[in-house]
């Protein structure tokens, strides 16, 4: 089953003091809500750019699943089935900051 975008907004050091211009993404994936991002950090040689998918009630509204974090530096690792909406928030992300 693919992996559906329900819905996207922006984070960046302008707008909340984020560390990193961010696109967040509720996504569905196979009946589970996610949160997907895409974000890029000119200031950082370990972590430049990536997506980092959160998992569970510390980040979801309304889940009841244990959480959990992974960071995909460069989507380096990253599962396959995340990939075409790392590349739709990246093309966002490119949109929204230049």
């Amino acid at each position: 089953m693919a992996i559906k975008l329900l819905s996207w907004e922006r984070h960046d050091k302008k707008h909340g003091g984020y560390h990193a211009d961010i696109i967040s993404a509720n996504v569905l994936d196979d009946h589970i809500k996610k949160n997907m991002t895409f974000y890029k950090q000119k200031d950082s040689k370990k972590y430049p750019w990536g997506t980092e998918i959160y998992i569970g009630k510390n980040y979801v509204v309304g889940s009841k699943l244990s959480s959990y974090s992974r960071n995909y530096a460069k989507w380096k690792d990253m599962p396959k089935k995340y990939m075409d909406i790392a590349k739709k928030l990246r093309t966002i992300h490119k949109i929204t900051y230049g």
